[in-house]
């Protein structure tokens, strides 16, 4: 099955590679609380876990509409397993997409979702972020083709993800930053492994 679809009814935790570490109660963070809307949801959460091999990409559609493509598998999967999919559910834009982290099974195809079905910047197939592009930052030192390319398609306004951030998907649904950088909601932190990339993940809670 090329696609699978995971419908969301209770809460999802997207934090596949982060390190293990438990949150005492994420939930009672404050800025979590006051962002939720108090108008009921126009539709459902869906939540896709695309097929793209070795690597992850998931694409997040709101109650209404609101999209969060977290991830775009290694090279060739943007182009071959992501963009079609946006075609196919008719997701013309996103507003937000979120690289975990810089292993190239996870980035590889970022560039090629942002450049769109021509492979060109800068043009009106483009899905440039409406409202923001965030990553790990700019601490890192890998040097390798897949990472300058990457580095190479970011669109302006990259931010740096930050623990307690919190993207309003709309509806009541919200998609909270609870680690990034070894760095967690509660504030506690580890300390990281320059050669692991996975310790520095960004996880989100949905």
């Amino acid at each position: 099955m090329k696609h699978l679809f995971k419908s969301l009814l209770i809460l999802f935790i997207v934090n596949a590679c982060s390190p293990v570490v438990p949150i005492e109660n994420p939930f009672q963070h404050p800025e979590t609380q006051d962002s939720r809307p108090s108008t009921p949801p126009k539709g459902p959460l869906r939540i896709f876990v695309l097929d793209v091999g070795q690597g992850d990409a998931t694409l997040i559609i709101g109650p209404t509409r609101r999209s969060l493509l977290i991830d775009a598998g290694p090279p060739l999967s943007g182009a071959g397993s992501v963009l079609p999919f946006l075609e196919e559910r008719e997701v013309s834009h996103l507003d937000w997409i979120v690289a975990t982290h810089f292993d190239a099974d996870h980035i590889g195809g970022i560039p090629e979702v942002l450049r769109g079905a021509d492979g060109l910047a800068g043009t009106e197939d483009d899905y440039e972020p409406s409202e923001s592009f965030l990553d790990r930052g700019e601490a890192t030192e890998k040097d390798t083709p897949i990472f300058g390319d990457y580095l190479v398609s970011l669109p302006d306004g990259r931010q740096q993800a930050e623990p307690g951030l919190v993207l309003d998907l709309g509806g009541g649904a919200t998609a909270t930053v609870i680690v990034a950088n070894g760095r967690y909601i509660d504030g506690r932190e580890i300390h990281l492994n320059p050669d692991e990339e996975n310790e520095a993940c960004i996880g989100i809670l949905i």
